[in-house]
């Protein structure tokens, strides 16, 4: 026997199932059963201390609808007063109930100040997701479009839905969930 069959017969004893390619030819080599093919588990110490890591993942809160109490008015700080559309609305929200500001509505001078002519919010669920983006003050928004009325007619845009703060983002030429889902 030469020299390199010595050394196969050794490495039979401790090997599982290798195949070892020695000049051209091939050897099975068997070891015990006892071969684990699992990393071997290091014991925690103090130069291997066990750590353990937790992702939280939050999700920002989602209004409940009606809201409990009315909202203020953003520009003088009034009650809103609760309405629903009515029925000669021209964009599909015919009785959605909503927040208004009356004093803003009524005063000329502060109704200038207030783009939105008094408007403070919608008070229903629609377009409030729990993937919408959020607004300054933390709640889900509420996406939307804009209506034939508004100097931002037909745009898509997510404002804070509850009316509190004055978060608005537009997306130009976009669909509403709603919208892509055929609603």
């Amino acid at each position: 026997m030469s020299p390199d069959s010595n050394n196969v017969d050794k490495l039979s004893q401790s090997i599982h199932s290798l195949s070892i390619h020695l000049s051209g030819t091939s050897s099975i080599i068997s070891a015990p059963s006892t071969l684990s093919t699992k990393p071997p588990s290091i014991p925690p110490t103090p130069q291997n201390p066990t750590t353990t890591t937790t992702t939280t993942i939050t999700t920002p809160p989602i209004p409940s609808f009606p809201l409990p109490t009315p909202p203020h008015c953003r520009t003088c700080n009034s009650l809103g007063t609760r309405d629903t559309v009515r029925p000669t609305n021209g964009n599909n929200n015919v009785d959605r109930p909503y927040y208004i500001c009356t004093n803003c509505k009524s005063n000329p001078a502060l109704l200038a100040k207030n783009p939105q002519k008094g408007w403070i919010t919608w008070d229903d669920d629609i377009g409030v997701h729990e993937n919408n983006t959020t607004c300054f003050c933390g709640w889900v928004c509420r996406q939307d479009r804009a209506g034939s009325g508004s100097v931002w007619a037909g745009k898509a845009f997510w404002k804070c839905a509850v009316g509190k703060c004055g978060y608005r983002s537009f997306q130009e030429d976009a669909l509403t969930d709603e919208e892509e889902a055929g609603d």
